[in-house]
């Protein structure tokens, strides 16, 4: 369909080699594997511009809601400001809500894109992924037991092919990491995650 993407579900192969030239690191030990992950850049990726043009394009349109609000709502505040009278609220909220809530939408769209990182290990008892905004992160445990594939996807109908990402199947949820890395560094990643966490033993296909 027109517009649609038709995703592919592909499970990696047991020993898919590693690539030269690798954006993430990894370090190993014993049976254990941590993968770290650097910010990647969705926007550029698909579209092929510049970090600034990127970010001109992600921000344009909050920044045109939070400059025509100031020219609105400004002379409302700054009354609300000098008088102090309770009914002077509503019109500080209404420009709270066009000015201050963009620049922070702004901010989340800027960590999301361009500023997180990711931390994988996985070992024979499961999982720990880790995705980091700065001196924030937000951190999942997944046992063995509860995983059941490790896939990565490929858009069918793409101009050019391309793994859009790694994604470990669970039992009530899925975790997907890995865009903005090349599609053969993907595979090798995927790979190693199904070898070490025993996928090639549950999986009959």
């Amino acid at each position: 369909m027109a517009g649609k993407d038709n995703i592919i579900e592909i499970i990696p192969p047991d020993h898919a080699p590693e690539p030269s030239g690798r954006l993430s690191t990894s370090k190993f030990d014993g049976d254990t594997v941590t993968f770290f992950i650097p910010p990647d850049n969705r926007l550029e990726k698909k579209f092929q511009i510049s970090n600034v043009s990127t970010l001109v394009l992600v921000t344009s349109p909050l920044w045109g809601i939070s400059i025509f609000a100031a020219s609105v709502f400004w002379d409302w505040f700054t009354a609300w400001l000098k008088s102090g009278k309770i009914r002077e609220f509503w019109y500080a909220l209404i420009a709270f809500i066009f000015i201050i809530l963009p620049l922070i939408l702004v901010c989340l769209i800027f960590s999301r894109i361009f500023v997180a990182r990711e931390e994988l290990r996985a070992g024979p008892s499961g999982i720990t992924y880790r995705r980091i905004y700065g001196r924030w992160s937000r951190e999942k445990n997944i046992a063995r037991d509860q995983i059941m594939a490790v896939k990565t996807r490929l858009n069918k109908f793409a101009r050019t092919p391309r793994v859009d990402d790694i994604t470990i199947f669970t039992r009530s949820d899925a975790v997907s990491m890995g865009q903005g890395l090349p599609d053969g560094e993907k595979i090798w990643i995927a790979s190693l995650l199904y070898r070490i966490l025993g996928m090639h033993q549950s999986d009959n296909r």
